[in-house]
């Protein structure tokens, strides 16, 4: 009678324990599910790593005639993709011309474009002039290929083989050595001057943001 009395004494104690371990249990599922979740968003959103793009002709905001997303075999392009209003985007400039001198003289096969959102190519030469950009500059000739280039947000570093396939993505302000030294290692195993040699003091908030999955640093929506 004594066992029975303990047993129904400590029933609801063991009740609780049950609860509090499936509560356990679910608050890991659920946090399983909620990344998941974040992950797939992430690849539907970015142009990650494997993502094609399709393959469009335009001209720079000096006449030339070019192809974006398909070029010779065994070269890439590295897209810097941009929106002249975009203050991230000022923000990257220098650390832009910085890759894009080291890549046009320390690497063969690559070349770099400057892609901007804008609508119309007068604010682009502007701004062109005023950062001192010496690699061309190209707007993207309709609103969906913006869309199809999953160019949503900006500044946006999305580097291309010669299929159109994505390789490396990065999204966000860039002004961090580090995060420098991440984009120059993704398209040949460059490393910059160091942080000594910069332009100037680094940002913390800046953060490398390649294929899916990573927290990407401030940008701007278009």
């Amino acid at each position: 009678m004594r066992t029975r009395e303990h047993l129904v004494a400590y029933a609801p104690y063991a009740g609780l324990l049950v609860s509090a371990l499936l509560i356990v249990r679910l608050s890991v599922e659920l946090r399983t599910v909620t990344g998941n979740h974040a992950e797939l968003l992430e690849r539907l959103r970015s142009p990650h790593a494997g993502y094609m793009v399709p393959t469009f002709e335009t001209e720079t905001v000096a006449g030339e005639r070019m192809t974006i997303g398909e070029a010779s075999p065994g070269s890439r392009q590295l897209l810097l993709i941009f929106d002249t209003e975009c203050p991230f985007c000022r923000a990257s400039s220098a650390a832009w011309k910085e890759i894009a001198g080291m890549i046009r003289s320390r690497v063969r096969g690559t070349s770099v474009l400057g892609l901007a959102v804008d609508e119309t190519d007068g604010p682009i030469r502007a701004y062109r002039r005023e950062h001192g950009f010496d690699f061309p500059i190209l707007r993207f000739p309709q609103p969906k290929l913006q869309r199809l280039y999953r160019a949503t947000a900006v500044p946006l570093i999305v580097l291309l083989d010669s299929d159109g396939r994505v390789l490396y993505s990065r999204l966000g302000v860039l002004d961090e050595p580090a995060a420098i030294d991440s984009v120059l290692a993704a398209v040949g195993g460059l490393e910059g001057p160091g942080p000594d040699a910069r332009f100037g003091a680094a940002s913390t908030q800046d953060r490398d943001h390649q294929g899916a999955g990573t927290s990407p640093a401030p940008a701007r929506q278009p």
